[in-house]
């Protein structure tokens, strides 16, 4: 959650995509010669514009598949492609040019002096207005030889700068005080500002920055890179708010350029309770891979070495860090752009195909998604159950909706409880969903994983004055997106009461649009298609 203060300002609404008439021969070589670039590379982001019509010579799909496929005018564009002004816009906002252009800003705020061990503290500086204004300046800085010291980090119920939102009462967050970081570089107490800095968290920890170090005892080399995270309590266990902070820990290592599948650590600057999430920080923010899903933020090599640690584990003295950088809060974050709007950009980008892969490929669900799609349409309904005996946000006739759906032909529908599963099994469920339906929610964060091919219905409880964010994560996904909501204009305090035929009509327009895209997609992808895929509505 944020504040009302902390809403992005209203920006210019986007136009709707023109039909590209280049020739189709070349854009279909330009996607096979990519196929085998990783998906992250900077480079490989027009692929993902580029998908106009996968169909390649030499197919294993059926006349009858091929000729349905091709023959229909609305089948020459599966996926959106935006003009090439959008695509330069897109690019530069939420793409490889805005990452370039956040890098290019660098500059050495902590200088380093001659010598064999050179120490600095460099920092990135944009003022965005797709990232909320109340964590701006938006700042991402990185370090070389840091020192840490945890004894001058005690723990607190709130940052220093921010005594009133999402405190701690069992003083899980961090204060830091003089020399709790330093490092041996150049940083005059005459030229520090820490004006440059955002509030909720850097602003305190550059407060406390020591330079050039004082002479103390290094306790401990750390020579694995390092990235310094910090959470908000709640939020560390809320699919969105961890999709942001994810989001931000992928965008640091592209932007430093630290090998992805290099070892790495992951030091979280709070105490907050375990959360359901947690497995995410060591199997992929530390690149531990699918066996650290396991529930637990820390997660251990073979050699005992912990993947993530909390500052309490560090103990007593001072670390230094090689190689380390601070990875921005989750408030500064462009899931939050256009939040009760249009979306400037609506459609994939590379930053958000390289995130996707960055999610799943440590845990081996990047590679096979299109052999998980074969047979009926795989419908995911989420369920919400009630908490602390109350219901929010819930679908009052839940069973007449699923119900409807498994009366349906082609389609394989499923009721599931995400709170009831392990965070395993939700990353194989959003990684084998054909389409997924569910009431405007953290859960619906995971349209940033679900494959390119796929459909998303948001359900929302009243019609107007909810955020747009899975909306937007679901076009940056290159996912085919529908709404329904309700006529009311305040959201009912309980369930809402969803109608059934309504949602029936939107079902039945999409299975034929996601049969062509599934169909295509594992075309692309070197696949066969079976007979059953042959037998859907196309």
């Amino acid at each position: 959650m944020l504040p009302t203060t902390n809403r992005p300002s209203r920006t210019t609404r986007s136009r709707g995509p023109r039909r590209n008439s280049r020739p189709l021969a070349p854009v279909l070589l330009i996607i096979a010669a990519l196929s085998s670039i990783t998906l992250v590379g900077f480079h490989s982001w027009r692929a993902f514009f580029e998908l106009e019509d996968p169909l390649v010579g030499g197919s294993q799909a059926s006349p009858e598949t091929r000729k349905a496929l091709t023959g229909r005018p609305e089948s020459r564009n599966l996926w959106p492609v935006p003009s090439e002004a959008q695509r330069t816009y897109c690019d530069a906002h939420f793409g490889s040019e805005w990452l370039r252009a956040w890098n290019d800003s660098a500059r050495d705020i902590c200088q380093p002096y001659a010598g064999p061990e050179q120490a600095f503290l460099r920092c990135r500086t944009q003022e965005d207005e797709h990232m909320t204004q109340a964590s701006a300046p938006h700042v991402l800085c990185n370090a070389v030889n840091l020192l840490l010291d945890p004894r001058n980090m005690p723990q607190a119920t709130h940052p220093k700068r921010r005594p009133g939102y999402l405190s701690s009462p069992g003083r899980t967050y961090h204060r830091y005080e003089r020399g709790a970081f330093a490092s041996s570089c150049d940083w005059p107490e005459a030229a520090r500002n820490l004006s440059i800095f955002p509030k909720d968290h850097m602003r305190d920890i550059m407060e406390s920055f020591v330079a050039p170090a004082e002479d103390v005892q290094v306790v401990r080399v750390e020579e694995k890179p390092t990235l310094l995270v910090t959470r908000e309590i709640e939020e560390h266990a809320n699919v969105f708010h961890t999709m942001t902070d994810m989001l931000n820990v992928y965008i640091t290592l592209r932007m430093l350029r630290w090998d992805l599948h290099a070892p790495r650590q992951v030091i979280l600057l709070d105490s907050h309770p375990q959360g359901p999430l947690d497995g995410l920080w060591p199997a992929v923010a530390a690149g531990g891979g699918a066996s650290f899903l396991n529930g637990r933020a820390e997660g251990k090599t073979p050699g005992g070495d912990k993947l993530v640690r909390r500052v309490e584990d560090l103990g007593l003295g001072v670390f230094k860090l090689r190689t380390a950088a601070f990875v921005p809060p989750g408030y500064t974050s462009l899931l939050y752009a256009h939040l009760y709007e249009n979306a400037s950009c609506a459609f994939p980008t590379s930053l958000f195909k390289g995130f996707k892969a960055f999610m799943l490929e440590p845990l081996g669900l990047l590679q096979q998604l299109p052999s998980h799609f074969q047979g009926p349409l795989k419908v995911s309904l989420i369920s919400r159950k009630p908490k602390a005996g109350k219901l929010v946000r819930g679908i009052a006739n839940e069973d007449k909706l699923i119900a409807m759906l498994e009366s349906m032909p082609n389609l394989q529908p499923a009721l599931v409880d995400l709170a009831s599963m392990s965070l395993q099994e939700q990353l194989s469920l959003m990684t084998h969903t054909d389409l997924l339906i569910g009431m405007h929610g953290a859960a619906m964060a995971w349209t940033l994983l679900m494959p390119e091919h796929a459909g998303v219905i948001e359900l929302w409880p009243q019609e107007e004055g909810i955020w747009r964010c899975y909306e937007h994560t679901s076009h940056w996904s290159g996912l085919l997106y529908r709404r329904w909501s309700t006529s009311t204009t305040k959201a009912s305090p309980d369930a809402t009461e969803v109608d059934v035929t309504a949602i029936k009509a939107m079902v039945l327009k999409m299975v034929p649009q996601l049969t062509r895209r599934r169909i295509a997609m594992k075309l692309q992808h070197g696949f066969h298609i079976d007979a059953a895929d042959d037998n859907l509505p196309v």
